[in-house]
C-alpha cells in the first residue's frame, strides 16, 4: 500500500494501482503538502516565516520530483478545464515565494487543474499494465 496522501480521491486512486511506485508517492505526497500550503497562505492573507521556509523546501523538492515526471504528467494537464493550455504544476512552482501567494488568483486556480491532472495520471498508471 503506497504512503498517505492527504487527498482522500488521490489516495484511492494510487491505491488502484497497488504496484510499489516510490518516486509517484513522493510526488503525489509532496504535492500535497504544496496545496495544504498554498491554501493556508492565501486564506490568511500572509505569509510567515515557517510559510516562506515551508514553501521555499516543497518548491526545491517538487522541482526535482517534477523534472523527473513532467513528460508522464504533460499528456494530462491540457485536459483539464481551469489549466487555459498552461502547465498548472509549472505555475504554481514558479510562484516565486509563499508572500507571493497572497491574493493570488492564479495561483488557487491552478490548484484543482494540477489535482485533476494528477488524478487522471493516478488513473492512468492504475490501468497500466506494464506495471
Amino acid at each position: 500500500m503506497p504512503p498517505s496522501t492527504a487527498n482522500p480521491f488521490s489516495r484511492f486512486l494510487r491505491a488502484r494501482d497497488g504496484r510499489p511506485r516510490p518516486d509517484v508517492d513522493a510526488f503525489v505526497a509532496a504535492w500535497d503538502r504544496l496545496e495544504t500550503r498554498v491554501i493556508a497562505v492565501y486564506r490568511a492573507g500572509a505569509a510567515d516565516a515557517a510559510d516562506a521556509a515551508g514553501f521555499a523546501a516543497l518548491c526545491a523538492e517538487l522541482e526535482g520530483r517534477y523534472a523527473a515526471l513532467a513528460a508522464d504528467l504533460a499528456p494530462f494537464w491540457p485536459e483539464v478545464r481551469g489549466a487555459g493550455g498552461a502547465d498548472p504544476f509549472r505555475l504554481l512552482l514558479g510562484v516565486p515565494h509563499a508572500a507571493a501567494l497572497v491574493g493570488n488568483q492564479a495561483a488557487l486556480r491552478a490548484l484543482p487543474a494540477a489535482r485533476e491532472a494528477l488524478n487522471r495520471w493516478l488513473v492512468a498508471l492504475a490501468e497500466d499494465d506494464g506495471g
